[in-house]
């Protein structure tokens, strides 16, 4: 079926350690069956360890009741993720409300940061990587 037909489509696009997928898909469909959320979900085997998983929302974005589950079931698939020693993949500024979940990698973050961008140069201040923002 043309999903963009029943609505807007929003992805996250997570990883989680292969022995946690199980665990990872079904909180995720229970989530969304908890917040009445028209979700699916694709993934692949990234690594020998390691699983990416997309979970797709559809959303009426004319509904704004909607909207606000479908943002409360993203976030709680981050958790989700998270608390299974998974991760998203492209934090960037339109997640910055879930660093909190990944405060503990933001360091190894600004270790690459400045080995690819020693003059702090790129995208500097953003998600509080650079040196003196």
């Amino acid at each position: 079926p043309k999903m963009y037909r029943i609505g807007m489509i929003s992805f996250e696009d997570t990883f989680v350690p292969i022995d946690s997928v199980y665990d990872v898909a079904r909180a995720c469909w229970e989530k969304a069956d908890e917040l009445q959320v028209r979700m699916f979900m694709g993934g692949y085997a990234a690594s020998r360890r390691t699983m990416v998983l997309f979970p797709g929302m559809v959303v009426d974005e004319r509904d704004p009741q909607e909207i606000s589950r479908v943002k409360r079931a993203k976030s709680e698939i981050i958790r989700i993720t998270a608390s299974h020693g998974g991760g998203i993949s492209a934090i960037g500024i339109d997640k910055t409300e879930y660093l909190h979940e990944y405060s503990h990698r933001l360091k190894i973050m600004g270790e690459i940061k400045a080995c690819f961008d020693p003059m702090n140069i790129m995208n500097r201040g953003k998600l509080g990587l650079c040196r003196g923002g």
